[in-house]
């Protein structure tokens, strides 16, 4: 029960740090809510004329921030992340634009509708407009941190959520992810990194990689190797393109030809009891009780990429990352490998990619091994800092205690007041 207190101190502590930085540049911690039954990250956020808080799944593969309607909108839609429906009441209203939208199996129907004021903790945007479902299958609310241009209606596309919150508070076109799972808090963080987390990731091993697609989060795969540095497949010129997609809860998806070596590999390269692991196992279509898996027998992988100089680095993605808990739910486990040709049916978890074509994307799995800043612009990179210490709770309370501790020191140096939240940041979803 001590550490139950602690861990809810702990996400109260960091919500209620938001300090304000010179040249008026603000940086924000958002806590996210992981739910292990699905795999996904979510957080709140209050429709402030109403008083209805909905859990919106961060999704950094789609542009739109798109609420599922009530019962009485949305007559025969059903979600995929439990919680509220949202109900419009004024000064929000539909205008007379509809427009359709595919997020993988998901699909529906939209209107748009106008005026919301939104409070994400303290922050807030009014007059927003949205989406709103009218109809639809598989779906969900969802808020899309992928850039502008694939914002729909394609032809009059919608403001997106966190341009807008750039705008407003100067947040540099960048935000990170700190994706944990089980292992500790999770947390969005919007606008550059505060002085203090920025001094305890200078002990943690750091990547950066060009993006190389503004629409999506495109970066440049060459290769998967093992320990030895021996190939496992090379990723051949015109797919070596992979996006990162935190909307692709609990699985990496690869073109059928490039998944086939790697999952040859990893069977050749584990125990028989693991080999003798049912199809629905190895084709990552569904979750097997923990027993039957021994965990301790899967290789660790490499994935090759290239920094902006074109110099190679490697990032590791050990079995604890691919052998998840995520989607299945305490007490199962699961293969996040899938192909296109299963991802296409697959109706376990959510994938928002499966329409496009064949491309390699890096889901949470891949996000829950780096904590991941999302510079995307002057220059459009990622930085990938392994989050082993991070996602450890004591570590993360030692520099939440620090930030607290430093913010009149931040004061003094930005000559700007440090500013703390009252709001507690309840992580306990809707």
């Amino acid at each position: 029960m001590v550490n139950v207190i602690k861990l809810k101190n702990m996400k109260i502590i960091i919500s209620n740090i938001l300090l304000l930085f010179s040249f008026n540049v603000f940086s924000f911690n958002i806590p996210l809510i992981y739910n292990e039954d699905n795999g996904d990250y979510a957080f709140q956020i209050l429709f402030a004329h109403s008083g209805q808080q909905l859990k919106l799944m961060l999704d950094t593969g789609s542009s739109n921030l798109n609420v599922v309607g009530d019962e009485k909108i949305c007559t025969n839609c059903n979600l995929l992340i439990e919680g509220k429906r949202y109900t419009p009441e004024d000064p929000v209203k539909p205008l007379n634009k509809e427009f359709d939208i595919r997020y993988g199996l998901g699909d529906g129907k939209l209107r748009t509708y106008q005026g919301a004021r939104l409070k994400l903790n303290d922050l807030t945007l009014d007059n927003f407009t949205f989406g709103v479902y009218e109809q639809g299958s598989n779906i969900n609310h969802i808020a899309g941190f992928a850039y502008s241009t694939i914002a729909e209606p394609q032809d009059n596309p919608l403001p997106t959520l966190f341009s807008e919150l750039d705008k407003k508070y100067n947040l540099q076109n960048q935000f990170s992810l700190l994706f944990c799972d089980t292992r500790a808090p999770s947390y969005l963080f919007l606008g550059p990194l505060s002085p203090t987390l920025q001094k305890a990731l200078q002990a943690v091993p750091s990547h950066k990689t060009p993006i190389v697609d503004k629409k999506f989060y495109g970066i440049k795969l060459k290769e998967v190797s093992e320990t030895e540095g021996n190939s496992i497949l090379k990723v051949p010129a015109g797919k070596d393109f992979a996006i990162v997609d935190s909307g692709t809860s609990a699985k990496n998806v690869f073109p059928d030809d490039l998944l086939l070596p790697l999952v040859k590999y990893i069977k050749e390269h584990t125990s028989k009891q693991n080999r003798d692991l049912p199809d629905i196992f190895w084709e990552g279509r569904d979750c097997v009780v923990s027993e039957l898996v021994d965990t301790n027998s899967f290789p660790t992988l490499y994935f090759h990429f290239t920094d902006a100089h074109g110099k190679p680095f490697k990032l590791k993605l050990p079995p604890e990352r691919y052998i998840t808990s995520s989607a299945c739910g305490e007490g199962y486990l699961k293969f996040a490998f899938l192909g296109y040709t299963i991802n296409k049916t697959h109706k376990k978890t959510l994938n928002h990619k499966a329409n496009l074509p064949e491309m390699i994307v890096l889901g949470t799995p891949f996000l829950e091994q780096y904590f991941t800043t999302f510079n995307r612009e002057n220059p459009a990179e990622l930085t990938f800092y392994d989050s082993e210490k991070l996602c450890n709770t004591a570590n993360q309370q030692k520099f939440i205690a620090e930030m607290a501790k430093n913010m009149g020191k931040s004061e003094e140096k930005s000559g700007n007041p440090a500013i703390s939240t009252v709001n507690s940041g309840n992580n306990t979803g809707n």
